[in-house]
């Protein structure tokens, strides 16, 4: 078997009792394997009776319901902690029986494994503060490897399989180009995964590296219309004859290149502004469609809500919401949220909807990182409220709204 992961994969390393957003702590449902609940049974001394206590049996105790379909699971406390996180921030079972008596949901997290024929791709999801802090804080590096591990039987369309790696390539190819703003990188990745789920059986060729070539350069190139007007002073061009006609064409040549740059400026500031308010109202929307979802910390629902409340008392022309100092964070987000999601588009084709969520988490937690810059990083929260509930990754899916460009269904 083949292997495929993000250096930060090798890297990471659970921060324990130091961690400052402890997953014990999300509220998420953890139900345990049933070989795990097994080694519970016989697990000794008071510490075993702690761990057995710990455990809401799957018809449930009269205190915390099963989950659905009924299985057994970790019990919480009033505020959505695990009951087997001690004071000090450390797993009691983990101190007491050691780190493989963890159920298999704690032992693993925040790495994910996927499999793909004979190559199994693994990460680390940045919901998690540590695996977070080493994703954004670098640039997107990979190692592969090989083992002996047989392969698993699969009905993967190879062919299918190899264009969406080939397209997922280009992608995180664009997120790097540094010389590129994060709104144009944005964009030709969205330009990107359109392009593909509009033509499913097309290949994807080099020519795509002269058709990104060509979207970066634009209509024209700035200043073209000035270089027209002075082609009477450039080297070969000819000159004036009469002096007084000379006169006339310095005047239009210097006089009216400024003015066009005035103009040009003024264009541009409108745009901005008209950009700004469509931002503003489609982050409104967005955040009112992250607020519908399954939230697991109220803090969280407090902050989007203080956020709606923002967008509606600043005017677009005061607040660039997607504007920021650091655009390689979030840029490497969405690397890794690509990375994560892209080739899930084998199962439905729906390669769009699938980047325009990951793009909406970033350009959400950007937004809000840059209105609460005290209470970020919000990108961390983001993942931690979506990645992990199938319900509201399902429901993003679904959403089509596009922050830097035209609507489109997902």
């Amino acid at each position: 078997m083949k292997h495929l992961a993000p250096t930060t994969f090798r890297s990471f390393a659970c921060a324990a009792g130091r961690c400052p957003d402890s997953c014990c702590r999300a509220g998420w449902e953890i139900i345990p394997d049933e070989e795990t609940l097994k080694l519970y049974q016989t697990l000794p001394g008071t510490a075993g009776a702690r761990v057995r206590a710990g455990i809401v049996p799957a018809c449930g105790d009269g205190h915390q319901p099963p989950a659905e379909p009924a299985e057994s699971l970790l019990r919480q406390d009033d505020a959505r902690v695990c009951v087997l996180l001690d004071p000090d921030g450390l797993c009691h079972v983990q101190r007491n029986f050691g780190h493989e008596a963890l159920c298999r949901v704690c032992r693993e997290y925040p790495r994910f494994h996927r499999e793909f024929g004979n190559l199994t791709e693994h990460g680390v999801s940045l919901s998690c503060p540590t695996a977070y802090a080493l994703g954004v804080g670098k640039p997107l590096e990979w190692e592969t490897w090989e083992d002996q591990a047989p392969v698993v039987p699969n009905d993967l369309d190879p062919a299918a399989y190899l264009r969406l790696r080939r397209g997922r390539e280009l992608a995180l190819n664009l997120l790097a180009r540094e010389e590129l703003s994060l709104e144009r990188r944005i964009e030709l990745v969205r330009r990107l995964a359109a392009a593909m789920q509009a033509a499913p059986e097309k290949r994807i060729r080099h020519d795509w590296a002269l058709r990104l070539r060509r979207w970066e350069a634009g209509i024209r190139e700035p200043g073209a219309r000035l270089g027209k007007q002075n082609k009477a002073f450039s080297p070969g061009g000819s000159r004036p004859e009469g002096p007084e006609e000379g006169k006339s064409q310095q005047r239009t040549a210097f006089c009216g290149a400024p003015l066009e740059r005035m103009q040009n400026a003024r264009c541009r500031m409108q745009n901005a502004w008209v950009r700004g308010n469509r931002q503003l109202s489609e982050l409104d929307r967005l955040a009112e469609r992250f607020s519908s979802l399954e939230l697991l910390s109220p803090a969280w629902g407090e902050a989007l809500e203080r956020f709606r409340m923002l967008l509606r008392n600043e005017a677009g022309a005061q607040y660039a919401p997607l504007q920021t100092d650091r655009p390689e964070v979030y840029a490497r987000y969405l690397a890794y949220s690509l990375y994560k999601y892209w080739l899930d588009a084998l199962d439905d084709g729906n390669l769009a909807g699938r980047v325009e969520r990951s793009v909406s988490m970033t350009l959400l937690g950007l937004a809000m990182d840059r209105a609460f810059p005290e209470d970020g990083p919000f990108l961390q929260r983001i993942s931690r409220e979506v990645e992990h509930s199938e319900e509201n990754l399902a429901a993003l899916l679904a959403d089509g709204t596009a922050l830097t460009g035209k609507r489109r269904g997902g």
